[in-house]
């Protein structure tokens, strides 16, 4: 059951999860975090890929969900990416690693548990946020086979936002155009400051980078850390 029976048919390169740690420990580097998730990089691989430790195992729950799915497909997921580049989104309805890799139009996919990076995650869902890594002729979207989602409101992207109270960094999924000033006219309770982050990829490197827009679209994903 481990990731790296599931996915051993798309190994690992280590130049690419060097560059991609890399990219999201430049916005973590005045904390302990930053140094941790790179770290967790390296340590998730070896000559042959993935390890097979215990925490990479896939829940039974996954499996579950992921047999679900092949007999439930009703719809399609609209990627809207920049080619040949890591693009930090989310996606409409629910879909599987599976179905994105076999459009030949992307690499590498990564979510985030709250502790960890996961690689090529068996389900994706709007409620989480991804790194994926396009080709060359990916184009600027594309569909992947998908079951619906039913898109949830402003609120309730905001409401999942303010929930990470645990002081861990969350990739969450936003369904909805946010400004970061909206997320944090509302601080939780048991935080004294959200930190936000979206990195914005563009075919004009001038144009990219982490919060330039200080906003984030629908299917765009957030790192959201609570400040204790």
């Amino acid at each position: 059951k481990s990731i790296a029976k599931v996915i051993d048919a798309y190994p690992y390169r280590t130049v690419e999860i060097t560059f991609l740690a890399s990219q999201v420990n430049s916005i973590l580097a005045t904390t302990d975090i930053g140094e941790d998730i790179n770290k967790t990089h390296l340590l998730i691989l070896n000559d042959s890929g993935i390890t097979d430790s215990n925490e990479n195992d896939i829940p039974d729950e996954e499996i579950d969900r992921a047999k679900t799915y092949k007999s439930s497909k009703n719809t399609v997921a609209t990627l809207k990416v920049i080619p040949n580049k890591w693009n930090h989104i989310s996606v409409e309805n629910n879909t599987t690693s599976n179905d994105i890799l076999s459009t030949g139009k992307v690499s590498y996919i990564y979510g985030h548990d709250g502790s960890k990076f996961i690689g090529f995650p068996t389900m994706l869902n709007s409620h989480q946020g991804y790194w994926i890594k396009t080709s060359n002729s990916s184009g600027t979207e594309f569909n992947v086979s998908a079951i619906n989602n039913i898109k949830g409101s402003k609120e309730d992207d905001l409401t999942r936002i303010r929930s990470k109270t645990d002081g861990k960094f969350h990739l969450i999924g936003i369904e909805n155009s946010l400004r970061y000033e909206e997320i944090q006219a509302i601080t939780p309770s048991a935080c004294q400051s959200m930190r936000l982050h979206h990195y914005v990829s563009d075919t004009d490197t001038a144009k990219e980078g982490w919060d330039v827009n200080q906003s984030v679209s629908a299917n765009d994903a957030l790192w959201v850390l609570c400040i204790k």
